[in-house]
């Protein structure tokens, strides 16, 4: 959901936005509906693109079915054209930091959802790298889960296929939460606790029906990062859990969400929390309040082109807005 979002905080910036994603394009030109067939077709469909339209700015949503010769043909083409490219995944994602490597000269930019300093060590004079927060939109972030009076969950957590792997942390989290919380209504789902995934609309339709996210990740050994998980349940109006020491407490203060640094801690801040029951919904307004203001997809959109071209930034951003 984070390309959606800052489409629309671009355009609500006063922006042009044409959105060509790659994946469907190439299905789409194959009658076999295949991507790996259609992927031949890609190069072209872009060149004629950049020429009909001469963008002042490309970004690069991960795009890894466009050739690295592509890009570079069409800067050569548009010398006055901009490019950056965009990464939210962990950098302890299996082949994720040499994604990020290969856009280095490839692209003038490079902002990631990690404010970690490793890579500094990654850019150059012709490549920056900067750090920005999953965003929040007012067009998809709609529930106010605080305002609710008939939640379906009391506390809510969604993984994927992944979180089946033995070695990953939010599996045993989850088991150990349904041990030992299994009085409370547990909306867990995916593979780690044998549920399916709930995907689209569903899934932010439960998100609002819940009133305490568990904000879990894989890895936690890098600053600032988590997955649009985080943003989904402060935007929605949830009580949202956050792991202490992260970075998190720049932005959000202890009555504004739930910190914990194991789980029995997690534990007793829920119930904690659960007891009264306007308490929990203040401090989830608070969090709400602050989430749409601080990552508001507009914000995040205006500082990026900010940054990308050279400008004095309109405000004081509250996350990092240096080299990493």
């Amino acid at each position: 959901m984070i390309w959606p979002k800052l489409m629309q905080g671009l355009i609500r910036c006063g922006h042009a936005v044409y959105v060509f994603n790659e994946r469907d394009y190439a299905r789409a030109t194959t009658i076999f509906r295949s991507r790996s067939f259609g992927a031949r077709n890609i190069p072209k469909k872009l060149l004629q693109l950049a020429a009909d339209l001469v963008p002042d700015l490309i970004i690069l949503a991960h795009a890894e079915m466009i050739p690295d010769e592509t890009i570079i043909e069409i800067r050569r083409q548009h010398p006055a054209v901009r490019i950056i490219y965009l990464n939210v995944d962990s950098l302890a994602q299996g082949e994720n930091i040499r994604k990020i490597a290969r856009k280095v000269g490839i692209a003038d930019g490079i902002f990631i959802t990690t404010a970690d300093p490793y890579l500094r060590q990654l850019e150059t004079n012709k490549t920056f790298i900067r750090f920005f927060p999953n965003p929040v939109d007012p067009s998809v972030d709609v529930g106010r889960s605080f305002d609710h009076t008939d939640h379906q969950f009391d506390i809510f957590f969604a993984g994927g296929r992944d979180t089946d792997n033995a070695e990953d942390p939010r599996r045993r989290h989850l088991q150990v939460l349904q041990r030992n919380l299994g009085d409370l209504r547990l909306g867990f789902f995916g593979s780690a606790v044998k549920r399916p995934f709930v995907w689209g609309a569903e899934h932010l339709s439960l998100i609002g029906a819940s009133k305490i996210g568990l904000s879990f990740d894989r890895n936690n050994d890098y600053s600032l990062y988590s997955s649009d998980r985080m943003v989904h349940y402060l935007g929605n109006g949830l009580l949202t859990c956050l792991l202490r020491g992260r970075g998190f407490e720049r932005w959000f203060d202890e009555d504004e969400v739930i910190y914990f640094s194991d789980m029995s801690d997690l534990e007793v801040g829920i119930r904690a929390a659960l007891k009264d029951d306007k308490t929990w919904r203040d401090r989830a307004r608070r969090a709400w309040t602050k989430a749409h203001r601080l990552f508001s997809s507009d914000r995040i959109g205006r500082y990026m082109v900010e940054t990308t071209f050279g400008m004095p930034l309109s405000e004081s951003y509250e996350w990092p807005t240096g080299s990493l």
